[in-house]
């Protein structure tokens, strides 16, 4: 069985290794890196941030433990970020032995549907058209633009340009009240920032998934840690 993949994230990459391993000749595209939104711009990225995050805030409470002395820490983002960096490489490069240990062939472009049996792809060298029995669509997502608020990755920025900020924001209002915009509230409140989150609804996390309690529970440490909630 041939098989061809458009998308390498989380679930064109697990497609595509299960596929392998049960014999299939497994071809994955993918236009930007191997690892897809997870691994550079989401999952991976956000809890390394927050890693440091939560090693930051405990260090404020070393007196909770007995721990004394005088010292002044705060957050060196170019180290931060730094740090993130070498984590999805390191994932990245297991993620590339073992396409190549599974003989999974990736394809570096943009891929076309041209048929069910046909996908186009758009390469830096050229365009490469792809046959196979069946394919999978696995193409991920990328961070909403509002017309009322142009991303200029200077004052106004993506989500993706929140993870390689470069100095803390003295101040950062976050619009949306979702999975992502909390999360980041919390990393930038222990990092320094006066945030504030901007949600639409009538409470955050509005996603039917998630209980109202949860959300009120949410919403009182935000509270607790001086996050403003509009």
């Amino acid at each position: 069985m041939k098989l061809t993949i458009i998308g390498a994230g989380p679930g064109g990459y697990s497609a595509a290794f299960a596929a392998a391993k049960a014999g299939g000749e497994v071809t994955l595209v993918e236009r930007a890196k191997l690892g897809g939104t997870c691994l550079h711009t989401g999952c991976i990225p956000t809890k390394t941030l927050r890693s440091s995050a939560d090693v930051l805030e405990m260090s404020g409470r070393l007196a909770e433990f007995g721990i004394t002395g005088e010292c002044a820490l705060k957050a060196d983002m170019p180290a931060i970020v730094n740090r993130k960096r070498k984590v999805t490489a390191t994932l990245q490069t297991g993620l590339e032995k073992t396409c190549a240990q599974l003989k999974v062939r990736v394809v570096y472009g943009k891929a076309e549907l041209v048929s069910a049996k046909l996908v186009r792809v758009t390469t830096a060298e050229g365009t490469e058209e792809v046959e196979s029995d069946n394919v999978i669509i696995a193409t991920g997502s990328s961070p909403l633009e509002l017309p009322a608020l142009p991303v200029d990755h200077a004052r106004v920025l993506s989500s993706d340009d929140a993870l390689e900020l470069q100095a803390v924001p003295p101040s950062l209002i976050i619009v949306g009240g979702g999975v992502i915009g909390c999360e980041l509230a919390f990393i930038y409140r222990a990092f320094g920032s006066k945030v504030t989150v901007v949600e639409g609804q009538n409470r955050v996390l509005p996603l039917p998934s998630v209980d109202e309690e949860i959300s009120r529970l949410l919403q009182r440490e935000m509270k607790k840690k001086g996050i403003a909630v509009e």
